[in-house]
C-alpha cells in the first residue's frame, strides 16, 4: 500500500493546521467540523516520519480539547435548564400576585397580563394582550390612566390614582391603579387592586 502523498506541505504547515482545528469555534457543529478535519490532517501527519510524534501529541490536544467542549456543553445545559427554571418560577409568581399586573404601551394596549388582571377586568387573562385598558374603564376613568402614563413617561415616578371600570352589568367597580416604566424600556407597568369593598369579578 502506498502512502498518502504530504502533497509538499512542511511537518510546520500541517501542524498549524491540525491546531487551528483544534482550538477553533465552542459552536458544537463547527467544533464536530472542525474535529473531523484535524483527524484528517493527523492522518496525513501518521505517514511522514518528520511528523508521527508530533501526530501523537496532537492527537493527545484533541482529545482534551474534545473533553472541554463536552463539559462546556454540559454547563451550557445546566446554564439554560436554570434559565428555563428561573422565568418558570417569574410566571408563577407574577400569577400568583392577588394585584393585577400588566405591560402596556403608551395608548394603553396590553401586552401582558397575569391572572388578577383578568379576574379584575372581567376577561380572561391570554384573552387581554393586544386589547385597550382604557376600554376597560369609563371614559373619564381612561383619561385620567392615559394622563398617568404620561407622567411617567415625562419621568414623573410614584403615580397613582382611582379608576371606574365599564363592566357591562352597570356596576361601580372601581380599582387603584399604579404606574410605572417597564424595566425593558418603551412600555409600562400598571397594577391595578381592587378598591375597599370591591371584589373583582369573574372571568368570563
Amino acid at each position: 500500500m502506498s502512502k498518502p502523498s504530504m502533497q509538499g506541505q512542511s511537518a510546520a504547515d500541517l501542524r498549524a493546521r491540525a491546531v487551528t482545528k483544534l482550538v477553533g469555534p465552542v459552536d458544537p457543529r463547527a467544533a464536530h467540523r472542525g474535529a473531523a478535519e484535524a483527524f484528517r490532517v493527523l492522518h496525513d501527519m501518521v505517514w511522514s516520519p518528520d511528523t508521527a510524534s508530533d501526530a501523537l501529541a496532537l492527537l493527545h490536544e484533541l482529545q482534551v480539547h474534545q473533553v472541554e467542549l463536552e463539559l462546556q456543553a454540559e454547563e451550557m445545559g445546566a446554564i439554560r435548564a436554570e434559565l428555563e427554571a428561573t422565568l418558570d418560577r417569574e410566571a408563577r409568581l407574577r400569577d400568583a400576585a392577588p394585584a393585577g399586573c400588566l405591560t402596556v404601551d403608551r395608548a394603553g394596549l396590553v401586552r401582558e397580563a397575569n391572572v388578577a388582571a383578568g379576574l379584575l377586568l372581567g376577561e380572561d387573562r391570554d384573552a387581554l394582550a393586544g386589547r385597550s385598558l382604557p376600554a376597560f374603564l369609563v371614559a373619564e376613568s381612561a383619561q385620567r390612566l392615559l394622563g398617568l402614563v404620561d407622567l411617567v413617561a415625562a419621568g414623573r415616578l410614584g403615580r397613582s390614582c382611582t379608576l371606574q371600570l365599564a363592566h357591562r352589568d352597570g356596576a361601580d367597580r372601581r380599582v387603584h391603579a399604579a404606574v410605572a416604566p417597564h424595566p425593558d424600556g418603551g412600555a409600562f407597568l400598571v397594577v391595578l387592586l381592587a378598591a375597599d369593598g370591591d371584589e373583582a369579578a369573574p372571568a368570563h
